[in-house]
């Protein structure tokens, strides 16, 4: 949170008394509304506004603050039990605030910062280096509007490399005295990558890869500015803890997986569609049906933000999945292929949404479609088994009978070696897409079914990516089941229609409508 974002909040916590905890290294700090299981740890940007509300929470008692080291507290997102919390006066929390701002090269309140004032002279030739954009790697957010004077007040997209205090980020002794008027050392950026450089992930941006960044920028300002700016992606998370283990990502490396594709992350990562649970409670009766009702409001809101994003052709949407299957397959069939979409896989060995461009993609019929027969059928079954081979001991008693009865048509997307890591470029992904668009078709056109049972066991991004194929008012009821473990057979989970979707329990059907 900024300045203005952090004073809204603090007023909020303050009328409700709550009791909160600013966990501190030098300038890097975070905070958390204590007396809550796990509390998140938010990261934060104080200054003139934030101070007047933390002093009122400090008058009141309510605050409280932690020092550690820098390393752990940039790692973490939720407060630690074991520290051991101390008051926070306001006198204190008026001097800390104070020192974070010298540290940060920014004025305290009328006073100027620590080191040598940027001069007249480097501030003009550190924006045109720059062409006027940020230097952020894959940003290029035009800044001419900016107002480059030399008061330090007036400067504040101009951000140092080597801090121009030595209590700063990548602050160094001498250097940081030596360095402060040095035009190599300064980078013109927008507001939010400077925020993200120096108080929220100090420790993954060094000197190098910032030097790096701003060398880069400049050779291609130097040739093209316009070979140098990304298309903008909204990045969207769907998470889930799985199998009870706790999903946690930092931001850096959705954007890394975008830059990598050629796109710059917008600023705020959405993560929708967000569930943690303590225990996998998918095997008791009724479970979907109640988790549909759980989710009601998310689903909605997830339609909602994914019309918006559209609404801007210029647009692309980022998709990172880890999910249950019938909530993945549900959200592909929300967003379905109408707009720019690039849909990425975790690899758990590699612990990356990157993906493996230094292997070769998988040949031409990597993955088959078997039992597309011809002749209308009442229903079928549709099965993607790329991850493992389905027990068909597994699958329900009626769906069996229909198969061997001849009545229910089984049609498989399979591979010879299924493996979880079978999805590891984005030409697999469309290699996939190509089997299931042509199964898909023949189900619709060809067997005119009226009803499709689908099994999944696949990695997530199949799952999604067949969800969008669903066209709107064009398909019939895709019946997803799902397996809670291996001990349990496949049970309905989520019926998808054109229009919503629904679950079923205790002869009862609870819809969603998401249109």
């Amino acid at each position: 949170m900024d300045d203005k974002e952090l004073s809204d909040w603090l007023k909020k916590r303050l009328g409700t008394k709550d009791t909160l905890c600013i966990a501190h290294s030098g300038w890097f700090c975070k905070v958390a509304v204590l007396g809550k299981d796990a509390p998140a740890l938010i990261q934060t940007d104080p200054e003139r506004k934030s101070l007047t509300q933390l002093k009122k929470l400090a008058r009141a008692g309510l605050l409280q603050h932690v020092v550690t080291d820098l390393q752990t507290l940039e790692e973490i997102s939720e407060y630690k039990a074991e520290w051991k919390c101390e008051n926070f006066s306001e006198a204190e929390v008026e001097s800390f605030i104070q020192k974070r701002q010298e540290a940060l090269g920014k004025p305290v309140f009328g006073k100027k910062g620590r080191g040598k004032e940027i001069s007249q002279k480097t501030a003009w030739k550190v924006w045109a280096e720059a062409g006027g954009c940020c230097m952020y790697e894959g940003c290029a957010a035009d800044l001419s509007g900016i107002s480059l004077h030399t008061k330090v007040a007036r400067i504040g997209y101009l951000a140092h490399i080597i801090a121009s205090s030595p209590d700063g980020p990548r602050g160094n002794g001498e250097r940081s005295a030596q360095l402060s008027d040095d035009p190599e050392n300064i980078m013109l950026m927008c507001d939010a990558h400077h925020r993200l450089i120096d108080s929220y992930a100090p420790l993954e941006h060094p000197e190098e890869r910032l030097q790096g960044m701003r060398r880069r920028h400049v050779e291609k300002v130097k040739s093209l500015r316009k070979a140098m700016t990304y298309p903008v992606a909204r990045a969207v998370t769907l998470l889930a803890d799985l199998a009870g283990v706790p999903t946690y990502f930092r931001d850096t490396q959705f954007q890394e997986a975008l830059l990598a594709e050629k796109y710059a992350m917008a600023p705020r990562v959405e993560h929708l569609l967000r569930r943690t649970a303590q225990r996998d409670d998918r095997s008791k009766p009724g479970f979907w049906y109640y988790y549909l009702h759980e989710h009601e409001n998310d689903i909605r809101r997830f339609s909602g933000f994914v019309k918006e994003v559209f609404k801007d052709e210029g647009r692309a949407l980022g998709v990172f999945p880890l999910h249950h299957i019938a909530m993945l397959v549900l959200a592909g069939r929300i967003v379905g292929e109408a707009s720019p979409v690039e849909v990425f896989q975790y690899d758990r060995q590699q612990r990356t949404w990157c993906w493996h461009n230094n292997v070769q993609p998988h040949p031409e019929g990597t993955f088959r479609a078997t039992g597309l027969k011809q002749g209308q059928a009442k229903a079928a079954l549709l099965s993607v088994e790329l991850t493992v081979s389905i027990d068909e001991n597994a699958l329900p008693d009626s769906l069996i009978e229909g198969v061997e009865a001849k009545t229910l048509p089984w049609i498989r997307i399979q591979t010879e070696t299924p493996n979880a890591n079978i999805i590891r470029r984005a030409e697999d992904l469309q290699q996939f897409r190509t089997i299931c668009r042509r199964v898909i078709n023949h189900i619709q056109d060809e067997l005119r079914a009226e009803q499709v049972h689908l099994v999944v066991v696949s990695p997530a991004s199949t799952a999604f990516a067949l969800g969008q194929m669903l066209q709107a008012g064009n398909h019939p009821p895709y019946v997803v089941y799902d397996r809670a473990n291996h001990g349990t057979s496949f049970s309905p989970a989520l019926t998808i229609t054109g229009q919503g979707v629904s679950a079923d329990a205790h002869n009862d059907t609870f819809t969603v409508y998401y249109r």
